[in-house]
Order: C-alpha cells, then sequence, then structure tokens
C-alpha cells in the first residue's frame, strides 16, 4: 500500500491540479512500459535483420528443393509454395513467424491487461481517481500509450527490413546458353565449355519495399485488435494475472481453431471464427506484387480454394472490432465500482 500511494505521489508532486493531464497521464504509461517496449522492439528488429539476412544465404533453387520435401505440408501455409520460392514471398513470411507475433503480443497483452486491473491489483486506481482526472481521460490514456507502442514496433520491423535488405546481398548464377542442334528442338548444355557467371546483388533490387506495406498495417491492425480484447477484459476484472491468462488463452484457442480448419477441409468454415483468418500479411503481399488486380477483393482464394479473408475484410474487421472492444471497455470503466484496495 505504501508504495502505491509513494508511485502517484511522486508523479504528481508539485504538478497542481493540472497535473493530470491526458498528455501527463500518457508520459507516465510510456515511462512504465518502456522496459517491455524496448526489449520487444529490439528482440523483433534484430530477428527481422537476421532472418532478412538468412535468406539471401539459400538461392530460389535451393530454397525450392527444400520446399518440395514438405509438399503434403502446403495447404498449412499462407500462400502456395510456389510465391514462397521468390525473394518477396520469402521476405513476406516473417510476418507469419511466431517470433514475431509471440513479442508483438507479449508488449500488447502485458500492457493492456495493466490499463485497469493491473492498477486495481496495486492499488494506485483509488488514489489515481482522488485525483482531477476522469475514467473515460485515464483509459483513453492508456490506449493511445498501447497504440504508439504498436505502431513504433511496426516501424522497427520495416527499418529492419529496409537496412538488411540494403546490407546483404543475393548470389545469382547464370548459366551459359545451350547450342540447339540445327533442325531438331535438341540443347546441348555448355556448363562443360563455360563456367556459369556468378553475380553479387543487394537483396534490396529484387523486392519492392511497397508490396510490404499491406504487411505491416496487417501487424498493426492484429495488434490493435488484442489490444481492445485485452482492455476490454482489463475493464471487467480487479486481477491483472486472470486478465493475462484469459487473454492469452483466447490467442491460443483461436490460433488452434485455424490450423484444425486448415487441416480438415471438411471443417474449413471454423477457420473464419479465428481472428487469424482475418491476418494473412504473405497473401496480401503476395497478391499485391503477383495479382493487384484482386487486392481489393474481400475473399482471396489459393491452393486448392482455401478461403481468406482479403485485405480490405481482413483488417476493415480487425479495427472495426477492435474499436468495438474499446468502446465497450469504456462504457465499462465508467459505470463500474471500483473496488478499494485491501
Amino acid at each position: 500500500m505504501n508504495n502505491a500511494v509513494d508511485h502517484v505521489s511522486r508523479f504528481s508532486m508539485g504538478c497542481g491540479l493540472g497535473c493530470f493531464t491526458t498528455s501527463a497521464l500518457i508520459k507516465r504509461n510510456l515511462k512504465r512500459g518502456k522496459v517491455v517496449f524496448i526489449s520487444c522492439t529490439l528482440a523483433l528488429f534484430l530477428f527481422v535483420t537476421m532472418r532478412t539476412w538468412a535468406i539471401t544465404l539459400i538461392d530460389a533453387s535451393q530454397f525450392s528443393e527444400i520446399l518440395e520435401n514438405f509438399r503434403d505440408f502446403e495447404k498449412f501455409a499462407s500462400v502456395p509454395f510456389d510465391q514462397l520460392i521468390t525473394y518477396t514471398g520469402r521476405v513476406a513470411a516473417t510476418f507469419s513467424e511466431p517470433m514475431l507475433l509471440v513479442c508483438i503480443l507479449v508488449f500488447v497483452i502485458s500492457r493492456s491487461s495493466d490499463s485497469i486491473s493491473g492498477e486495481l491489483a496495486r492499488g494506485t486506481m483509488e488514489m489515481i481517481m482522488a485525483q482531477p482526472v476522469g475514467r473515460k481521460q485515464f483509459l483513453l490514456a492508456s490506449m493511445v500509450t498501447v497504440w504508439i507502442g504498436i505502431a513504433g514496433i511496426c516501424i522497427a520491423c520495416y527499418a529492419a527490413l529496409y537496412l538488411s535488405a540494403h546490407l546483404n546481398h543475393v548470389t545469382e548464377v547464370e548459366r551459359p546458353p545451350a547450342i540447339t542442334v540445327p533442325g531438331t528442338e535438341v540443347d546441348i548444355p555448355t556448363d562443360w565449355l563455360l563456367e556459369p557467371k556468378t553475380t553479387q546483388v543487394p537483396l534490396a533490387d529484387r523486392i519492392d519495399f511497397t508490396t510490404f506495406a499491406p504487411a505491416i498495417i496487417a501487424l498493426f491492425s492484429m495488434g490493435f485488435f488484442v489490444a481492445g480484447f485485452t482492455t476490454m477484459l482489463s475493464s471487467f476484472d480487479k486481477y491483472r494475472w486472470r486478465t493475462v491468462g484469459i487473454a492469452v488463452g483466447f490467442v491460443v484457442l483461436q490460433q488452434m481453431i485455424g490450423v484444425i480448419a486448415k487441416a480438415k477441409p471438411e471443417l474449413e468454415f471454423l477457420g473464419s471464427f479465428s481472428f487469424f483468418w482475418l491476418y494473412a500479411p504473405e497473401l496480401f503481399v503476395s497478391t499485391l506484387a503477383n495479382d493487384p488486380d484482386k487486392f481489393w477483393d474481400p475473399i482471396l482464394r489459393y491452393g486448392d480454394g482455401y478461403a481468406q479473408a482479403g485485405f480490405t475484410l481482413g483488417i476493415g474487421l480487425l479495427l472495426l472490432l477492435g474499436c468495438a472492444f474499446y468502446v465497450i471497455a469504456l462504457r465499462i470503466v465508467t459505470r463500474r465500482d471500483l473496488p478499494a484496495p485491501l
């Protein structure tokens, strides 16, 4: 209890009645969440940098041979393997990596769960509410703080991709042309006669960075959705550990539903009940790069006809549902009784 008093006292000391402005609350929240933000951002910056570098170590032909060994599992991929062979497809796959998803979800859930139930658990909410600050203002400051963090992480991922693609080179082998036997369609290879020409080309010259904008937007939208859901849970609860547990369980359940939907064709309809059905960065990038006319279609199909939400439908629903969760959270916080610390 004394720690809670000290925490609020240090924040309000010497500020007067105008101290608890929205900007001051945002600065307070940014300061409190800087450790997890810096940790997640740095981890993702290094991960995206290293993964982009790893792409340059295997040329397209070698990667194609590797994928052929996993052809039976193509249905679990977000795009056909033929599109993953390209440098654009391999870079886009970064945004579906478990490491990336875990890091951004750790930040989102940890900070969003702290908005209400975290303050109640620490015993600081009652003292903050005793200051000239409204409940809606307090929650809005927490929401904006999380949005800033999500945007910062997305920008760091894009910066890491841009930097690594310019620093790393891919090896391209140009084989000598074959000799066609006159009067026939028989080609005789000349590898035994002429040496293949090997060149080093920056990865940045083989990809278009604008095609990855949908992946960055999708990453932000997914974080926004989970942040809204977790904030809603936090507004109901008074124990942060329970809020975190429910949010993590929800994400795991949603991922399991997506896997089951792809594993069993007769259960494909279950995929639309998972928010991961709306998050398909690889498919968004692939469609924009290879078939831009279909980019704005609400439903995209690939592989054996598996349906996935398109960019407009996926991003639209993630943002819309996230906003709905935030509206519910605001209504709950402004109406519920906030228990005093024990």
